[in-house]
Parts: structure tokens; sequence; C-alpha cells
């Protein structure tokens, strides 16, 4: 059975792709970003946008597919409906035996699924918030993210592939106004997350790159079950520490890289599990409502998903929902003031 929810990212933006500093979005470029950025997003309806994984990603290889499927402006807030799945994840589509009709190949498709977005793009400050729809943990934030890019670099003359348009910077020269979009999270859900959920195993990784140099892959794996109260403890309390203080996640900064929090966990196992270089680790635990979560030194991505439980609920009742939590939080600056979530 599908469960849904969201998440929630602070939304600021960029000048080109190397640039650091928050630009206010009432003056990008001599207009309110809100009006780029419908632009974008009526630029990319109705068509698809592949999406290659990152050298970086060391999960699956396949390409995605992102398509914006509507769009709808109300004063600073815009909202629709994106489309997003993984190419090759079926062989095929059975048809109906009432109808008599016949298989369809879906090898060379991305089945997909469409999830609805919020974006809230106020009149003052460098701050805006998004709103993603989550469906059993799946979640397209980052291949939207990446497609608006992507028409961003093409709006300004750059063409350049989706996969490269992101932070590192490593497209030609040229003036462009980079999205970007970081995790945000409620000091007291990470605790109450932490102290409530049930922690169910340890993964390390050591990872290498592949012949063609261009992506990641995993080489070596250890998983443990955590049934000591003292190891449960002192997970606790890494985790807790992988998320470090609201600055830090203003920033969209990790706290901890991949290697040094495989470091510290690798510690907790004993000598002989610390003297092995592993460079990531994974921790699997299971909230207060029975869902399993995966979380990895530096992301935030599984932790905040707001539950909304397994009955879809209505555009209205969507909105409803995301606006109550953005009101009601205490976001320590990582989001736009209460007020401006209309």
């Amino acid at each position: 059975m599908a469960t849904y929810g969201f998440k929630l990212f602070a939304v600021g933006v960029r000048k080109g792709g190397n640039g650091r500093k928050a630009i206010e979005l009432s003056d990008v470029d001599g207009k309110h970003y809100g009006d780029h950025l419908e632009e974008l997003l009526e630029g990319l309806l109705d068509r698809v946008v592949l999406i290659k994984p990152a050298a970086k990603d060391t999960g699956d290889s396949r390409p995605r597919g992102v398509r914006i499927d509507t769009v709808k402006r109300n004063g600073h807030r815009l909202s629709g409906k994106v489309s997003a799945g993984r190419f090759g994840d079926h062989d095929l589509g059975m048809h109906h035996p009432d109808d008599g009709g016949e298989d369809a190949d879906l090898s060379e498709l991305a089945t997909s699924r469409f999830y609805r977005y919020i974006f809230w793009l106020p009149d003052k400050g460098d701050v805006g918030a998004l709103a993603v729809e989550t469906i059993s943990r799946s979640c397209p934030a980052p291949q939207m993210i990446k497609s608006i890019r992507s028409e961003a670099l093409k709006a300004a003359g750059i063409e350049e592939d989706a996969s490269d348009a992101d932070e590192d910077g490593d497209e030609p020269g040229g003036t462009w106004w980079r999205i970007v979009a970081n995790v945000a999270t409620d000091d007291g859900r990470i605790g109450a997350m932490i102290d409530n959920a049930a922690l169910e195993t340890i993964d390390l990784m050591r990872h290498e790159t592949t012949s063609d140099n261009k992506r990641q892959q995993e080489v070596m794996r250890l998983s443990a079950a955590v049934r000591s109260e003292k190891v449960k403890d002192q997970v606790g309390g890494i985790l807790k520490g992988w998320w470090g203080d609201a600055e830090h996640r203003r920033r969209g900064r990790a706290t901890v890289t991949s290697a040094a929090g495989a470091k510290q966990v690798a510690a907790v196992l004993g000598p002989e599990v610390a003297a092995i270089d592993f460079d990531d680790a994974a921790i699997t635990l299971v909230d207060e409502n029975g869902v399993t979560k995966k979380i990895k030194p530096g992301s935030l991505n599984e932790a905040f998903i707001y539950e909304l439980g397994d009955e879809r609920p209505s555009d209205a009742g969507f909105l409803s929902a995301v606006r109550n939590t953005l009101r009601s939080v205490d976001w320590h600056g990582q989001l736009p003031s209460a007020e401006t979530i209309t």
C-alpha cells in the first residue's frame, strides 16, 4: 500500500554555476525570481528531461525522466504537478484479461507517477520554500531542481546536459541564475525521530572509481544488526551529531563527510572494523510510524518526510497540510517567516 507525505526545502538563487552569494528573490536580474521560475517551469511543460546519474552517485546507474505537467501562479506561490520515473524499472505492462488487448513493452520507458509541488517565493529576503509530495518515500525533488537548472542554462544560451547543471559549476561561462534547494529540518523532529526510532542495522561501505572514471561503485559492504543497548545509544548520539546546528543546515552544509561518518560508526563496532578504510555509512531505523528510513552522513532526505498517511489528500488538503507545517515550526531562519506562507 502506498503512503503519502511531503518533503520541505529551503530555496535560494545563486549567480552562475560557482556563485555562493545568496541573491535577493525580489531582484534577480531586475525582476522577482517568481517571474523567472514561472518562465522556466512553463518552458519545461510537457517535455521529458533526461537526468543522468552524477559521477559521485553510487546507486542505480539508470537515467531518470522528469516532466513538468502543470504550473499555476498565485502571487508568489507557484504550484503544479510533476511526473518522474526511472527508465528500465519494469519490463512489461500486462494487459487486463477483460480487455483482450496486448502487453506493452516497458523496458525502454520510464514508468512514472505524478507528484505535487508548491513554491513560496516571498517579496523580501533571499530564501523561499519548496514542498514536494512523496509517495512511499519516493520524491522527485532532486530531478525537478536539475531540470529547472538545465532550462535556466538553455534560456541563457548555454547548452549543457541536465546532469551537469548542478552546484559543481562545471558548465561553460555565461550569466544564468541557479536555483538551489536544501532540505529544511525541524530541530524537534530530529530528536524525537531518533529517540523514538528502533535502530535496526548499520551498513559500512567502501567504493572505487569505475574504469571509465564516470562513477563510483561499491566494492565492499559490512552489515551489522543493532542489538546492544549500548550500541544503540552510541549510534543515536552519532546520528544527532550528523545534523549539527541550525546555521549549518540553513546553509545546506553537512557537518560531517561520508568518510568521517563511516569512521564514527565503524569505531562503535570495535577496533577490527575501525581499521578498515570505509568511506560511507548508512543507519537503518524504523520510526514511530513504522516507516523504515536509511540515514547517511550529511543526508537529510530520508529523515524529513512529513507523513500524511495511506490516503492521498486532495490538492486543497495537500496545500493545507504543507502550509500548517510551515507555519507551526520554528525554522531558525531556514525558511520564510510564517506570515509569507499564504
